[in-house]
């Protein structure tokens, strides 16, 4: 298995009679398992079966880019002023354009 997991899923593992093992990783190791946890969540995303499942990887999706904020101590509010002006700058993606050649 060999990934990061939220604080109490080895206690919620336990309480079911099962054993598991798990070592606290230091601070780089950490930030670069967050950004794999990214991939591994956005990956989920694609594969979700309705709107109901979407939203909780979503949430989950979110609460992992907000954790990799506060590692890398980024102010989310900053984060969020820097998202409006790309958006304006660039816009959304309400058109949904597909480009097909640059």
């Amino acid at each position: 298995m060999n990934k990061l997991v939220r604080d109490k899923i080895p206690d919620k593992i336990s309480s079911k009679w099962e054993q598991c093992e798990f070592y606290i990783a230091d601070r780089v190791e950490h930030i670069n398992r967050i950004i794999d946890k990214l991939f591994e969540e956005s990956t989920e995303i694609q594969n979700v079966e309705n709107d109901n499942n979407m939203k909780k990887e979503i949430w989950d999706l979110l609460d992992v880019i907000e954790w990799l904020c506060e590692l890398k101590w980024f102010n989310v509010d900053e984060i969020n002023k820097l998202r409006n002006i790309k958006s304006k700058k660039l816009w959304k993606f309400k058109k949904w354009i597909i480009l097909t050649k640059s």
